[in-house]
């Protein structure tokens, strides 16, 4: 049962707090339903497109405290139990945390790893909806609804989550909606939730500040009077006691470790702005995953459809045509052009605006960050609040031309998004993943399950916590032990071996009996020259390398050499 609607911030409807906004009436079933089917479209495109990549490293990040080795300076112990706080200085464990009673019942998997993804991406679809009816009424909740639901980025990013991003978006989401909830109703419960839900956000991600800033300085500019209303000794507990808690993980590791999420990661540079701005609308435009997590068209090795999603899929690329460019850019051009004609309904619009740009330019200043789709993303849903409430307030224009052109360009960029996604799918089902993302690391799992090594050694980046994760389904011999993974082209990664080199791998050729080595293939090394070394030096030492297995994608690409190092005369 939804709480029902009450009259909303008075501050971003009119000029002054001594003025109501216009109101809607409660939140009907209708309004309920076109909601909920936004977020099962959403639900539908994404288990499509959920099996096709492989696992990727970063995606699978997560689970290295649950089965890898973990620094000290990342963990504490407390209550004779060591709680890891931290994946990197800037990265906390609060995905961890979540998938820890899924795989108490589901070994990892690319299904039990990838769907809690989805009904954290449903979620806040769901939440946006509320968000926007509350503030704008039906037209825009159902529209930006929808506009969220079908976006490539947001699917993609949301399904495939190795920003992350899933939590990022919904601890987004979830602060503002208790906040609003609180402005109308002055609950603490809905004031706690929403600061504990901005702390939450800043411990699974320290980039979370990005978003934070943007609505700090949002609502300093149009919300002053509200803040101080609000602003009383025991809302101001209440406050920091919720935000400590939802951050307290990211707190105490700074404090034991001299801050360095913020010494380690606050460099500015004004001069990266200009280049991740020009690169940006190819994450609007859903355009900047072709070439990353999918194969282009043009590659070699297409695979026939193989099912009738895949056949449908293929007859819809050929009807369409190539479809690689969304039109959401097009679509906020659009609403801009229309801003002169919103009179007092402007504000929540430049609220929104502030927010994306503040956010934006904090991001793109970030030396080595924000230029990705994974972290360009994260601005995410700010475009979609943009397009849908202008065309909300173009829809009660009493001009019908108004009603039916802002109906009409949700409905194409709407059109357009699903076209581009499935553009996505047909890259996937015909020509395969990226390398990052290839599903050549499913056989690749098996047929270290069939060797039963006692130690893999890694000689390349991208397969080790993905790798690490599917171990942990693959029933190893009948000791049921699980083999360990480690990074091992440490001693070939120097041009000249030092003296930790020639230790290092006397140690790894000491157990070459019970290991095995795993690499990419030479054309998709992600590090290459280590291995070539490292493969030297053993050499010297009077082993040589003796390939085991290449393991193909289902494209029949290889992708992954399997081989031991064996012990031959001088």
């Amino acid at each position: 049962m939804l709480p029902p609607y009450s009259p909303t911030l008075k501050a971003l409807y009119c000029k002054g707090p001594d003025h109501m906004s216009p109101g809607f009436p409660p939140i009907t079933k209708t309004v309920q339903w076109a909601i909920l089917t936004a977020v099962a479209a959403f639900f539908t495109i994404a288990l499509i497109l959920l099996p096709y990549p492989g696992l990727q490293n970063d995606e699978c990040l997560f689970v290295q405290p649950l089965y890898g080795p973990v620094a000290p300076a990342d963990k504490i112990h407390l209550f004779r139990h060591d709680l890891v706080l931290m994946l990197m200085s800037y990265l906390g464990t609060a995905k961890t945390l979540i998938y820890l009673p899924v795989f108490k019942f589901f070994a990892p998997s690319v299904w039990s790893i990838r769907l809690p993804g989805l009904f954290t991406g449903a979620a806040t679809i769901w939440m946006f909806g509320l968000l926007l009816f509350r503030m704008a009424g039906p037209f825009a909740a159902i529209a930006g609804s929808f506009l969220l639901a079908l976006d490539p980025s947001y699917v993609l990013t949301t399904v495939f989550d190795w920003g992350p991003v899933a939590i990022q978006h919904c601890a987004l989401v979830a602060g503002v909606l208790a906040l609003h909830y609180f402005h109308d109703s002055g609950s603490k419960r809905m004031l706690s939730a929403g600061f504990f839900s901005f702390g939450f956000g800043m411990w699974d991600k320290a980039l979370f500040s990005w978003m934070l800033a943007g609505l700090v300085v949002a609502s300093l500019i149009f919300l002053s009077p509200q803040i101080r209303r609000h602003l009383t000794p025991g809302n101001a507990v209440v406050v920091l006691a919720a935000f400590l808690a939802g951050a307290a993980p990211l707190i105490i590791y700074n404090v034991r470790n001299n801050l360095e999420t913020f010494r380690g990661n606050a460099k500015m540079n004004a001069a990266e702005i200009w280049p991740k701005t020009v690169s940006m609308p190819h994450t609007l435009d859903g355009s900047g995953l072709f070439g990353y997590l999918v194969h282009e068209e043009w590659d070699d090795s297409p695979r026939a459809p193989q099912n009738a999603i895949e056949r449908f899929s293929t007859a819809v690329r050929r009807i369409a045509g190539i479809r690689r460019q969304g039109w959401l850019p097009q679509a906020l051009l659009a609403v801009l052009f229309c801003f002169p004609f919103w009179r007092r309904r402007w504000m929540p619009w430049a609220f929104a605006l502030v927010v994306g740009v503040v956010a934006w330019l904090l991001m793109a200043a970030t030396s080595g960050a924000g230029g990705s789709v994974h972290h360009v993303v994260l601005l995410w849903p700010v475009p979609q609040f943009l397009v849908a409430f202008g065309v909300a307030v173009a829809i009660e224009n009493r001009r019908t031309w108004w009603r039916w052109g802002a109906a009409l360009l949700i409905g194409l960029v709407c059109a357009q998004n699903v076209l581009v996604t499935n553009q996505y799918l047909y890259n996937l089902q015909r020509w395969g993943a990226g390398s990052s993302w290839t599903d050549a690391i499913f056989p690749l799992s098996e047929a270290l399950g069939r060797i039963h090594p006692e130690h893999v050694n890694l000689m390349d980046w991208g397969f080790e916590f993905n790798l690490m994760a599917l171990s942990q389904g693959v029933s190893h011999g009948v000791s049921q032990e699980k083999t360990d993974i480690r990074w091992g082209a440490e001693p070939g990664e120097h041009l000249k071996a030092n003296e930790n080199d020639q230790r290092l791998l006397g140690v790894f050729l000491e157990s070459a009996d019970q290991s095995v080595w795993v690499k990419h293939v030479e054309p998709i090394e992600v590090t290459p020259g280590s291995e070539k070394r490292f493969t030297e030096r053993a050499f010297e030492r009077g082993y040589e390398k003796k390939r085991l297995e290449l393991v193909p994608d289902r494209n029949g690409r290889e992708m992954f050499e399997i081989y031991r190092f064996v012990k031959v005369k001088p």
